[in-house]
């Protein structure tokens, strides 16, 4: 067994008896180290046993939560209206079942979306202070910068892909990882004041990076509608700091251009102008929209997850087919539009609409409250869902888990009641938040 195999399986069996000795809050830490290393992903992975590591880090944490059960006086995780529209959704895709067409895939997809219900829960639960919740940013932003080092060590030209974990392994996916998490980093240098402050610098300018070698104008769209919610939503009296920021960013991202990832850019409008480049622009996403819409109009109650690609042969037009075969989604409200028909459409947009009053309602509260934190964090979270929204309208990222971080972590801030909040620096709270 390699060095880094036997690494990574300490490091893993330490997290997860620290969640059951000390306190829950570190299998969730190992959660999130088990999504980004991606053991069976990489080279040193087939020393290791053949585990579902995420889903043992889950499990185990699920136990130490009744082994460390403490009482809350927080609103049930449950009672939150985003939350409440996310399981609806999950549950119709379990009413589903009877006259789905996928098969397989539409099983894959209730099991991943089953996992993701848990996942709120421990999320929710255990990210009972800010102070924890900037402690999950910390782990976001650490992996981001793990996979910006992968990425900027073995990039060889053209676009990035394979070098993220599951679910994020293509282009577009880890784009849009990259761009909450450079979001995450710039909350960090902005609230802490110990050495986890230039991690986040760091993680920023890696996951930047990243964001130019994988060459997607969706992950840049995301970026920078991303950093319009994050202005929008700084701290009190931050003016300042927020356009000096933004013009640091701006100046990295230049820095970092590359000219394959200037060329791509200057395609956007491409497929307005000329037809003939529809392979290799954004009109060929056009064109499954429309697509899908047909689907959508003969399937109204759907037909399953991954519906798209298992019509498109009977629906896109073979020009516009990828070339292994078939044309899956490119449209995240669309996906649910063919998967899970137009209930499911409604319920998905109930579940932004909600979250997105609940960022606002938030933000209302920071502005009236003399005492609100100055730290950066509701500003990352509202960057965060621009910025998967904004490139899920590029991509299918109906599934991608960091919605679910992201979404958690947005409930679990809208929990805190007032006279709990603290205007206290993370500092003091060690490497990861304080854990007990």
């Amino acid at each position: 067994m390699s060095l880094t195999a036997i690494i990574y399986l300490l490091c893993f069996l330490g997290g997860l008896g620290a969640a059951l000795v000390r306190h829950p809050i570190y299998g969730l830490y190992t959660y999130v180290a088990v999504f980004y290393l991606d053991a069976p992903g990489r080279w040193w992975g087939a020393d290791l046993p053949d585990l579902r590591w995420s889903m043992l880090a889950a499990a185990v944490t699920f136990l130490a939560m009744f082994v460390h059960r403490q009482p809350s006086q927080r609103k049930r995780w449950i009672s939150h209206a985003p939350i409440v529209f996310f399981c609806l959704y999950v549950a119709l895709m379990w009413i589903q079942w009877p006259w789905v067409i996928t098969g397989e895939d539409h099983a894959y997809g209730l099991n991943i979306f089953t996992k993701y219900i848990l996942v709120i829960y421990l999320m929710y639960v255990l990210l009972d202070s800010r102070e924890r919740i900037m402690g999950f940013m910390f782990a976001h932003a650490l992996g981001a910068f793990y996979l910006g080092y992968l990425a900027y060590t073995s990039y060889s030209g053209g676009r990035l892909d394979g070098v993220g974990g599951p679910g994020i392994d293509d282009a577009n996916s880890l784009g849009m990882q990259m761009s909450t998490a450079a979001y995450a980093g710039a909350a960090l240098f902005l609230s802490l004041k110990d050495w986890r402050r230039w991690i986040g610098a760091l993680s920023v300018a890696f996951a930047l990076n990243v964001v130019v070698m994988a060459g997607s104008r969706g992950a840049l769209l995301a970026f920078l509608a991303a950093g319009l919610a994050f202005f929008l939503f700084r701290p009190r009296k931050t003016l300042m700091i927020a356009v000096a920021c933004g013009m640091g960013a701006m100046v990295l991202l230049a820095s970092l251009a590359s000219e394959f990832f200037v060329d791509r850019i200057k395609t956007i409008g491409v497929a307005v102008e000329n037809a003939e480049e529809a392979d290799e622009s954004a009109y060929s996403r056009l064109v499954i929209i429309e697509s899908q819409w047909e689907i959508a109009k003969d399937h109204p109650l759907g037909v399953g997850h991954r519906g798209t690609a298992a019509l498109s042969y009977s629906y896109i037009p073979l020009e516009y087919h990828a070339s292994q075969g078939g044309r899956s989604s490119h449209n995240t409200l669309m996906s649910a539009l063919v998967d899970q028909g137009f209930l499911g459409l409604f319920l998905w947009l109930m579940m932004l609409v909600s979250l997105a009053l609940m960022l606002r309602r938030q933000k209302k509260y920071e502005r009236s409250d003399e005492q609100a934190p100055r730290d950066w964090l509701l500003a990352a979270i509202a960057a965060g869902h621009a910025s998967i929204f904004v490139g899920g309208m590029f991509a299918p990222f109906i599934r991608a888990e960091v919605f679910i971080w992201y979404l958690a972590m947005a409930a679990s801030l809208a929990s805190l009641r007032p006279e709990t909040v603290k205007v206290e620096s993370p500092v003091r709270h060690g490497a990861l938040g304080r854990a007990a």
